[in-house]
């Protein structure tokens, strides 16, 4: 108990502000004693008027205090302090105030409703007791700890601790706290019940909730009829797998106790482990308190970077960062009477009015805050606070139109002062209700999302913030929120998650802009600078952002939708960066450069391939071009150019169109908006041109991708793997779009030298088949069995549904970035039917793409298995007259777009004029006249095949030509291989599923010791290109990590439970033995293993599903 006490009196002590003397610490531990109780006493005369039902003091925030019922744990907190300050005093009257507390907690003794009642009963009627026994303390302890037995169940062995949350039986590590109470109650009555529960509970806890080290898990929940371990975790500290520091504590102070009362060595060694802990990881020698959680990331977040002083170069280049970013946020402007006027009835709505000093309005919530009363308000919606007016988000963007409106006010004295008023206002609003440093509100996830005008907004009031003597409590707050600090340890890993380059890197800049020029600023821009240089570098495995293939992760795939928020903190933060000592390294630049030609390739014009939609497969999302503009005015990654030439022609030709203004010269683009314009005209001032429609083709590895170029048209394939996903569905997005990676081949097209979009391309999502995304190999399913079935899989993941393969070869590879191939061996997840499987390939040989499918089966007898060809809407009146008039030709096809097919496999074309369908997120009935041509390999398919070659803008005289004389060759067709060769152009595409067993056909290439995909183009008669890529992107090796029921059938689990999913690509050796003696020079992944005049073996070094090349020479 001296312990105890003494522990109390040091946390007493802490209430005072005393300065303490070195040479007297006796009088000073008096005279906090002394100050502890005479605080405690004020307090209460403070609460005599509070009445008994919420009197209880837990904490002071604003000056205030904040009071709770007798039911909340700490309500035994204040009498205890009041018991312990009369000890140690002698003042009575604390123990008059500390007797009054504890009384009315005498109805707790038999609430059963939580377990905290060994902190509630145990903290003030033990300490009455101790110290002042009444006639009925100790029946009222002897009954609190039945009402706590109460909650014990012999099954588990354990005191249950919530009844709220998906826990069946959770237990914390706070519980160790209310086992005093227990053994207290088996000394007082004899009975050793008291006792037995709490050894049960001590010893489970012992053997459960504790790690190697005796750090604790927070949570751990049982099932409650067989007392198993369900799941182990956190509810309050930083991760699962943390330390929470609160916890610790607990178990300190339990375990001794437990060995006081019961001599148990096996108590007092733990005690002993867990204070070692503590010790061990105190944040310094000399501080003993840690911070909330020992592995929490802001805990110790300082700076390594040291101060210097700001000298006269550094204070001019902060002084261009500041006008350079206040110049990319705000454009000078005129303020108009209806933008007054508007801004005057949103500020109305909020009633932000003052009394006494303290200012008061409207509440103001943060969106996902809704999703507290899911299951509490009937017809509950989860966007409910937005239509009512009262989410961050609008509030935010307030302050920044009012920010605006003051700074375009200069010409009108008495509208600026008025804008500066309702500011400062709203400041002060926001402010108290809790969007201050130190705030809470940050722990809710994707809060980023909602605060984006708050950092423009006070940001641009810098100076009005100062003279109200508020900015440097603004610019706190901006820190807190953007979490700035945490660009001070130097990055352990390349790349951040797109989130923080999409919500985070505006926030951080402002926070650290907004300081003054001191030697602190210095250090935070040179920190800021290293953390978006390493966030800008290529990532390994599935991490965030950006890869070496120019793919840009979120959600552990390829993902543009979200790419295009992050690369607009990227491409901006590199260009406010730019030409001072703060740019980015030269490898940065150019991994963000990279990501965004990829990007420009991958599109046709500005849209994303449905394909590579992620969850919004609508047709509607497209790359933006400021991004090209941003990155070409910020000069090449090594610095030398003032301008990047590359990123300066891409970003013209992205928006320009086939229309231009009257009074513009030919060459200027007609634009969308003011900042286009003004980039443009700066690029075209310096000579730069629009660039022509790339050509070519690329293969991404991270994205399971390839695309074939030509003219203004492109043809885009993906697939998936055990690595990538197939498609993203939540429950209100892309419902139906299941097939979209399924090996899917899409043509984006228009008229030559018109603009392509997915309209001209023939899409729409009116009518849309979702059975028939074009190339896909499915099983032809009603609606209702195709949508989603959605569901939170594990503590890892939400509400959404990302299934994987278990195969792993699944890419492309491309041949001097001109031609290439794609294969994947397609099996779909048993979640819906994991009989289906096919063998898939594309060969992209020029302007014509062969495509091929064998090995295709599953065992759905109900429905057919069918693979798309094509499936166009057709929407004007060409359209209609083109499919009224067609004659059908078995093996010759050209669509109303002008692309055509040869097919030499038996088909079914189909007209449906309308044909019904739903859309992809809210599943309302659609319809739209479409026309298919389909493979239709029937109810449970075996050894299915087909064979078809696209020829996008051709013509019906041309592709008839070519069905006498095709261009193209398959020599060979099953599931060990797609291989095709091309007379005209000397190319021999193989795609390898399996290691080849016998000498390979095409002449040249005669065998490789894996699976692999190949191309050889014979240039000349003594010169080659040879090819090689591995898809497999080996992050794991080995068999597929799956889990399976018991009935072997795949378990769907979420991608962020695989442990694998931060692994950089392992090398995969490929030996190819070439026909004839070669001579070729080597390279870090090209080594020749032995030459003779019969043959040439290499060994290619394969990762990161990249293509490798050699060149071949006799």
């Amino acid at each position: 108990m001296k312990n105890k006490l003494l522990l109390a009196v040091g946390s007493m002590a802490l209430l005072t502000a005393c300065d303490a003397s070195k040479g007297n610490e006796m009088a000073w531990f008096d005279h906090a004693v002394k100050t502890s109780g005479h605080q405690l006493l004020y307090m209460a005369e403070q609460l005599k008027n509070e009445p008994d039902t919420a009197c209880f003091p837990r904490s002071i925030k604003e000056g205030k205090y904040r009071l709770e019922h007798p039911t909340d744990w700490t309500s035994g907190f204040y009498p205890d302090s009041m018991w312990l300050a009369y000890e140690l005093t002698g003042d009575e009257a604390l123990a008059k105030e500390a007797r009054k507390y504890t009384d009315r907690l005498q109805d707790m003794q038999y609430y059963t409703g939580n377990h905290d009642l060994g902190f509630m009963m145990f903290c003030s009627y033990g300490q009455g007791i101790r110290l002042k026994p009444e006639p009925t303390d100790s029946l009222i302890l002897i009954h609190s700890s039945e009402s706590l037995c109460s909650r014990f169940r012999p099954e588990v062995g354990l005191i249950r601790s919530w009844d709220f949350g998906d826990w069946s039986y959770p237990v914390i590590i706070d519980n160790m706290m209310n086992l005093e109470m227990l053994f207290w109650a088996s000394e007082q009555t004899n009975n050793p019940k008291y006792r037995e529960i709490a050894i049960s509970h001590a010893d489970k806890t012992l053997k459960n909730h504790f790690r190697e080290d005796m750090t604790s898990y927070h949570v751990v929940s049982y099932l409650a009829d067989s007392g198993e371990v369900e799941s182990k975790g956190t509810f309050q500290g930083y991760a699962d797998s943390s330390a929470w520091a609160r916890g610790q504590a607990w178990g300190v102070y339990g375990y001794t106790m437990c060995y006081r009362f019961t001599k148990q060595q096996s108590y007092l060694d733990a005690a002993h482990k867990i204070a070692r802990f503590i010790i061990d990881h105190r944040p310094s020698e000399n501080d003993y308190v840690p911070y909330w959680d020992y592995d929490a990331p802001n805990s110790l977040l300082k700076p390594d970077i040291e101060l210097t002083p700001v000298g006269n170069k550094q204070r001019e280049e902060m002084q261009l960062l500041e006008k350079c970013f206040r110049d990319m946020i705000y454009t000078k402007g005129k303020i108009t009477d209806k933008e007054v006027e508007n801004i005057r009835k949103k500020y109305d709505f909020y009633q932000i009015t003052y009394k006494n000093g303290q200012v008061s309005g409207v509440p103001i919530y943060m969106v996902r805050a809704a999703e507290a009363y899911e299951r509490i308000i009937p017809d509950w919606n989860k966007d409910m606070l937005t239509k009512m007016g009262v989410e961050m988000r609008a509030y935010f963007d307030l302050m920044k139109k009012i920010a605006v409106a003051y700074n375009n006010s200069t010409a009108k004295p008495v509208i600026r002062e008025e804008m500066k008023k309702k500011f400062l206002a709203m400041y002060d609003h926001i402010t108290d209700q809790g969007v201050a440093y130190g705030s809470c509100w940050g722990n809710i996830h994707h809060y980023g999302y909602s605060v984006r005008g708050l950092y423009l907004a006070y940001f641009l009031m810098k100076d009005v913030l100062r003279e109200a003597g508020k900015l440097q409590e603004a610019e706190r707050t901006l820190r807190w929120y953007a979490i700035t600090n945490e660009v001070y340890p130097k990055p352990e890993v390349d790349g951040i998650d797109m989130d923080s380059f999409n919500t985070q890197t505006t926030g951080r800049i402002a926070s650290i802009l907004m300081m003054e020029d001191t030697p602190e600023k210095l250090q935070y821009l040179r920190s800021f600078s290293r953390w978006i240089d390493y966030g800008c570098r290529p990532a390994l495995g599935l991490s965030g952002s950006f890869k070496v293939d120019g793919g840009a992760f979120h959600h552990r795939n390829n993902y543009p939708a979200y790419a295009v928020g992050g690369l607009d903190g990227a491409t901006n933060m590199i260009y406010l960066l730019s030409q001072t000592e703060f740019a980015v390294s030269k490898l940065a630049h150019e991994t963000v450069k990279n990501v965004l030609l990829t990007m420009r390739f991958y599109c046709n014009k500005l849209n994303f391939p449905l394909s590579m939609s992620g969850r919004h497969p609508d047709g509607k999302g497209k790359l933006v071009p400021m991004h090209f503009a941003m990155m070409a005015l910020a000069g090449s990654p090594d610095g030398k150019a003032e301008y990047d030439s590359e990123m300066a022609s891409s970003y013209l030709r992205l928006i320009s169109n086939s229309g231009v203004e009257n009074d513009a010269p030919e060459y200027m683009p007609k634009v969308s908006n003011a900042e286009e314009r003004k980039a443009a005209k700066l690029l075209i001032e310096k000579g730069f041109r629009p660039e022509p429609d790339p050509q070519g083709n690329i293969a991404m590895g991270y994205g399971c991708v390839s695309v074939q170029r030509r003219s203004n048209w492109s043809a885009v394939a993906r697939g998936h793997s055990r690595y990538l996903w197939a498609a993203e569905h939540y429950l209100g997005a892309n419902l139906y779009g299941r097939y979209l990676a399924h090996g899917s081949l899409q043509i984006l097209t228009a008229a030559p030298g018109q603009t392509v979009t997915p309209a001209t391309s023939g899409w729409q999502q009116e009518g849309f088949d979702w059975n028939r995304i074009p190339g896909v190999t499915s099983i032809h399913l009603p609606l209702e069995q195709l949508q989603a079935k959605v569901l939170n899989v594990d503590r890892y993941s939400g509400m959404e549904e990302m299934l994987y393969s278990d195969e792993a070869f699944a890419g492309g590879l491309s041949q001097q970035k001109m031609n290439g191939n794609f294969g994947m061996k397609l099996h779909e997840h048993d979640k819906y039917n994991g009989s289906h499987r096919a063998r898939k390939s594309y060969h992209f040989i020029d302007g014509m793409i062969v495509c091929l499918g064998s090995d295709i089966e599953n065992t759905n007898t109900e429905f057919s298995t069918e693979t798309t060809i094509f499936q166009l809407a057709v929407t004007d009146k060409a359209g209609h007259d083109y499919w009224k008039n067609y004659q059908e030709d078995k093996k010759v096809w050209v669509d109303h777009l002008g692309t055509g097919y040869y097919v030499p496999t038996a088909i079914r074309f189909e007209k449906n004029f309308p044909q019904y369908s739903r859309m992809q997120n809210t599943g309302k009935e659609t319809k739209g006249d479409w026309v298919s041509l389909v493979v239709d390999h029937g109810k449970a398919p075996k050894n299915g095949r087909y064979e078809y070659a696209v020829l996008p803008q051709t013509n019906e005289i041309a592709m008839k030509k070519f069905a006498k004389k095709p261009t193209y060759k398959v020599l060979q067709q099953d599931r060990k291989a797609h291989i095709v060769e091309s007379a005209s152009e000397q190319i021999v595409s193989y795609v390898l599923f399996e290691t080849p067993e016998t000498t390979l056909p095409g002449g040249l290439l005669q065998r490789v010791d894996t699976s692999c995909l190949v191309m050889t183009h014979k240039e000349s008669a003594d010169k080659i290109k040879l090819t090689v890529a591995q898809p497999d992107l080996a992050l794991y090796r080995g068999p597929s990590d799956e889990a399976f029921d018991k009935d072997g059938k795949r378990i769907e689990r979420s991608i962020y439970s695989r442990p694998w999913i931060n692994n950089g690509s392992s090398e995969i050796p490929v030996t190819v033995t070439i026909k004839g003696r070669w001579n070729v020079e080597e390279t870090p992944y090209c080594t020749v293993v032995s030459s003779n005049e019969k043959q040439t073996i290499l060994r290619f070094s394969c990762k990161d599903g990249a293509s490798f090349e050699a060149e071949l020479k006799r």
